[in-house]
């Protein structure tokens, strides 16, 4: 029998599917979770789980324990989980905490979780379905590492089906598992170009359906009609789309006035009033970042040359933790306008979505008019128009960069190299490197401006099959596998295999 940890699993009948397998092979499973109560028919006597996401109430969620006596040692060895902790708090504490509170949750946080692992059974794995991005996520990580427990977490690439797994989100080339493919059903074959061409010429769900929720916030916009509910096919009707941002506020608001519930209370414990107020404050800045960047903003491409850094939305896992110290996008910013070779200018654009969702409140700790002045008086450095389509910008721009963002992996797709700040799945491709340093930042920008769109190609296919024992049939979570043309046993049964 063999004891596993998961961790912010989604709580919907495909996670079923994947514990059920599990259970039928002797597998006993724990499961940190932010939803309370998560019981089900099929797997409720193999999972146990334990609401832990949330700021409030871990010595409840660790009844069972008695938290760690932490020394000098660990809270050295734990310090390198830090920075990563103090970013993720404004997620989950959206009134301001003093410094002297998170580091109580800190240190709670490291008591409770090496308690709790060291608790009776010996956890043979640790896993979570994305890099770890919540407070009690972020220690588990570190906690697995400093009790020697492995850990592995799933990695979402845009290549159609495919998935990944790695052990580590801090390395600047990270390393993904190698699978025994034969352990695999109907596993995909990629052992050619052709191969590839065909895979490259599957559409990609995940980014039609990012651009769609990016222009209103809305989930139900992703949704294919033949396999959406009813509110996602009025939602895709042609004459409901651009009312859709404004009818899905008044919905939501609605549900506030009449239940108090919204969208992650579960964590932030806000009563009404309050959670009001701070989505007038949401609205007040949404509405006066947006004014700043329409006055601000390039409205059309003007250069020949120019480099494209595409900005992310936050807050989310993309830049914490996966950006590492590049959180900060206007550092990346910075180091690749000090970079720009003579006669080029670098472009930046804002996620689209960062003006949207009205009732996503944690956006109010994220952004300003003094960042955006910032990277606007950068040498050579222009915003452009939050509405202008970024596939124009990427195919015509001489490099793209972003933190770990899709216009990263679009840009391949376009033949056009590009440069990483962050964690990404595609930083083992030579037209897609990850930056290195301040002295090496240069040659890598000369070695990628060198490459012509057949070099950018060569290398694409490079990474792929250099890769291909990496790559999974399979997918995160239920809305993902009924978007999906294969059967939901075989991408369930392919996750429970790897």
């Amino acid at each position: 029998m063999k004891n596993i940890l998961v961790a912010g699993m989604s709580k919907d009948k495909f996670t079923e599917r994947i514990f059920s397998n599990l259970a039928k092979k002797n597998f006993v499973i724990d499961s940190l979770t932010g939803f309370h109560n998560w019981n089900s028919k099929n797997v409720n006597e193999t999972v146990n789980a334990i609401s832990a996401m949330s700021p409030h109430g871990l010595k409840d969620s660790f009844h069972m324990v008695n938290p760690e006596i932490l020394d000098r040692d660990i809270l050295d060895y734990f310090n390198r989980a830090r920075p990563y902790f103090l970013r993720v708090l404004d997620r989950f504490y959206i009134k301001p905490i003093s410094e002297r509170e998170a580091e109580q949750y800190f240190n709670d946080c490291i008591s409770y979780i090496l308690a709790y692992l060291k608790k009776d059974k010996k956890y043979d794995l640790c896993f979570s379905l994305y890099s770890p991005h919540s407070p009690t996520g972020i220690i588990t990580y570190y906690a697995c590492k400093y009790l020697g427990i492995p850990y592995f977490f799933g990695v979402r690439t845009l290549l159609p089906e495919l998935i990944m797994f790695s052990d580590d989100f801090e390395a600047k080339e990270p390393t993904f598992f190698k699978f025994d493919k034969t352990k695999f059903k109907d596993d995909i074959t990629l052992n050619t170009r052709n191969d590839i061409n065909y895979l490259l010429s599957e559409p990609v769900w995940l980014l039609d359906a990012g651009k769609a929720i990016n222009k209103t916030g809305n989930w139900y916009l992703s949704n294919k009609n033949h396999s959406g509910s009813l509110l996602s096919v009025i939602a895709r009707n042609k004459y409901v789309i651009p009312y859709v941002p404004f009818l899905k506020f008044i919905l939501d608001f609605t549900k506030l006035i009449l239940t108090g519930n919204f969208l992650r209370n579960e964590f932030y414990k806000l009563k009404k009033f309050d959670a009001i107020k701070l989505i007038i404050k949401n609205i007040k800045l949404a509405r006066t970042l947006h004014k700043w960047q329409k006055n601000n903003s390039k409205k059309s491409i003007e250069a020949k040359n120019y480099f494209y850094f595409s900005m992310h939305y936050q807050p989310e896992r993309t830049t914490d933790p996966e950006a590492n110290y590049f959180t900060q996008q206007y550092l990346a910013i910075k180091l690749l306008s000090t970079a720009l070779p003579d006669g080029y200018i670098l472009y930046v654009k804002d996620h689209p979505r960062q003006f949207v969702d009205k009732m996503d409140i944690a956006k109010v700790n994220f952004r300003n008019i003094h960042e955006y002045e910032a990277i606007n008086s950068l040498p050579n450095t222009f915003f452009l128009d939050p509405e202008i389509d970024s596939k124009e910008i990427i195919k015509n721009a001489k490099l793209v960069s972003s933190c770990t963002g899709s216009a990263l992996w679009e840009a391949l797709l376009e033949c056009v190299p590009s440069i990483s700040f962050g964690f990404t799945w595609h930083a083992d491709c030579e037209s897609s490197p990850n930056f290195s340093s301040v002295k090496s930042i240069n040659d890598q920008i000369k070695k990628l401006l060198e490459k012509d769109k057949k070099n950018v190609k060569d290398d694409l296919y490079e990474f792929i099959l250099k890769n291909k024992d990496c790559f999974i049939q399979s997918h995160f979570g239920e809305i993902m596998a009924n978007e999906s043309k294969l059967d939901t046993n075989l991408l369930a049964g392919n996750f429970s295999a790897a």
